[in-house]
């Protein structure tokens, strides 16, 4: 076995160390590392004192304090190479360890924008409440701030699931979450149970208990005038009537906007197919008479032609309903404006087509015009973030892709990571959280679902081995697209696509554990 056979192998060298320099630095397992004295020196003003005390002969072998992972990632920072990948929190502490040890600044400089950056497995975008942690040990406030934003936005703390996450995450956070969120959520549970009169015991209406309340406490009319017992009294003290939480039983009647489209259709279909929801299809009334419309309606949909800017219409077919699903796409975006006001308080709105990120596209922009008139109007709402649907990149030329010519447009390097999700698992996704997950656990959330997350480069090749073809790959700079954007709003295919190619769309934590057993299409079996 030769000196580059690996760690672990008869001579332990080190990968990538085995030869040459004029020191060698020898791990507390054992392993050498042969390296150049002028280039730790630089590095390091530790190492610069360390190798200018005393007579020092080449070759030389130093021990160090350290294990052959920790030395090896290391001197991957030291040395002008492509810096080592940090996969774990853990592994960055003890980086961050070792670059103060021997004041590595540029290592503790690279070290700190992995928190930051959106292709980095331990940034504030992958995992907020990790980056967090870090974040706060080490004093970097803008990255605090950073994952404090982002953390926000996917977690609350008055839920136990979503408290359970964050201590398994955050053991540091046990504390804090029993001095502040345990009496938060005792708070709410107390409310529940003393202020709301739905269910029984506490509804008393029809009960044989409130033949044994005296005249004073009963509930009566008399010539107009309401005497209250004193729930009602409670309830009116508490400043409004406590409207009932939407629970998995409680979803009954759910609209699909666009059941005709690439994503409405298996939407409504799985839907139909978990045979516990009242399902309304709603199209525009030239596609009623297609065919998977018509086979919607045979699988039970009650089918409903309109036209979107028709209030009143929507106001009628909507009456009672308890979710929309908003399917429609990117092109029929301001149609959906009208949705919030035709719906009841009982109502909340499902968006599951959301294709990246957050973008300043205009489809973007008038998505959250919707998400803001929800708000206004207290109506819960969820949006789904997908990702790029696999047989729909292949099947269109949105982003020129040539499947036939074996030719393919990337803009960057490629090697960003994507999200991939096939439409068929983000259909059954939603139907099994509007059936099984409590609507209260997902009020005003954005959760991102993933089936594959794997970079355009990577694309190719499993496009190439499976298809046993070569594709004409032909890059261009991301910029163009930022520009495209810039100069025109509209520019749909721009906006999402810099999302895409530039890594984005994998941004913050996914919320594929809301579906145990779902197990998504990877990308290779998608295409």
């Amino acid at each position: 076995m030769d000196s580059d056979s690996g760690i672990g192998s008869a001579i332990n060298y080190c990968p990538g160390f085995a030869h040459g320099g004029d020191l060698t630095l020898q791990s507390v397992d054992g392993i050498e590392f042969h390296v150049h004295s002028a280039v730790l020196a630089i590095a390091s003003p530790i190492f610069e004192d360390m190798l200018s005390l005393g007579s020092r002969q080449t070759g030389q072998i130093v021990t160090m304090g350290e294990t052959s992972e920790m030395l090896s990632l290391m001197l991957g920072f030291i040395y002008p190479k492509r810096s080592p990948v940090i996969s774990t929190f853990d592994t960055l502490e003890n980086a961050f360890h070792l670059a103060d040890k021997y004041q590595l600044e540029g290592m503790h400089q690279q070290l700190r924008q992995r928190l930051s950056l959106a292709d980095s497995p331990v940034s504030a975008y992958n995992d907020p409440l990790g980056a967090l942690r870090i974040a706060s040990a080490h004093g970097f406030q803008d990255e605090v701030n950073l994952a404090i934003s982002i953390s926000q936005k996917h977690y609350q703390i008055n839920t136990i699931d979503h408290l359970l996450e964050i201590s398994k995450k955050a053991p540091a956070s046990i504390a804090w979450i029993k001095l502040l969120a345990v009496p938060l959520i005792r708070h709410e549970i107390l409310s529940e149970v003393l202020l709301n009169f739905y269910e029984p015991p506490m509804r008393l209406a029809g009960s044989s208990f409130t033949r044994a309340l005296c005249q004073v406490c009963s509930e009566s009319h008399h010539y107009g005038a309401h005497n209250s017992p004193p729930e009602w009294q409670a309830r009116w003290a508490r400043g409004c009537e406590v409207p009932r939480t939407l629970t998995i039983a409680s979803v009954r009647r759910v609209a699909v906007a666009g059941a005709s489209g690439y994503v409405g259709y298996p939407v409504s279909k799985a839907l139909l197919e978990t045979g516990v929801f009242d399902i309304i299809v709603l199209v525009r009334s030239s596609s009623v008479d297609s065919p998977r419309i018509q086979g919607l309606q045979s699988l039970g949909a009650r089918i409903h032609g309109v036209s979107y800017d028709n209030e009143s219409q929507l106001a009628s077919i909507l009456q009672g309903t308890d979710v929309v699903v908003s399917t429609l796409n990117y092109s029929s975006v301001d149609d959906q404006v009208s949705f919030p006001g035709r719906l009841t308080h009982w109502s909340s709105i499902t968006h599951s087509q959301e294709l990246a990120s957050d973008n300043n596209s205009n489809a973007s922009k008038t998505k959250k015009q919707i998400i803001k008139i929800a708000e206004d109007l207290g109506l819960p709402y969820v949006r789904i973030f997908n990702g790029l649907f696999p047989h729909w990149y292949i099947a269109n030329t949105f982003f020129q892709f040539y499947s036939s010519e074996n030719k393919i447009l990337i803009y960057g390097s490629g090697e960003e990571k994507n999200s991939w999700t096939s439409v068929e698992d983000v259909a059954r996704f939603v139907a099994y959280i509007l059936r099984n997950v409590p609507v209260e656990q997902l009020r005003n959330r954005n959760l991102r679902i993933e089936g594959d997350r794997k970079s355009f480069n990577e694309f190719v090749a499993i496009w190439e081995r499976k298809h046993k073809v070569k594709l004409d790959v032909t890059h261009r700079p991301i910029s163009e697209l930022d520009d495209r954007v810039s100069q025109d709003p509209s520019d749909h295919e721009a906006a999402i696509g810099r999302e895409m190619f530039s890594g984005r769309a994998t941004e913050g934590p996914i919320s594929n554990s809301l579906f145990p057993g779902w197990n998504p299409e990877s990308l290779q079996e998608a295409i």
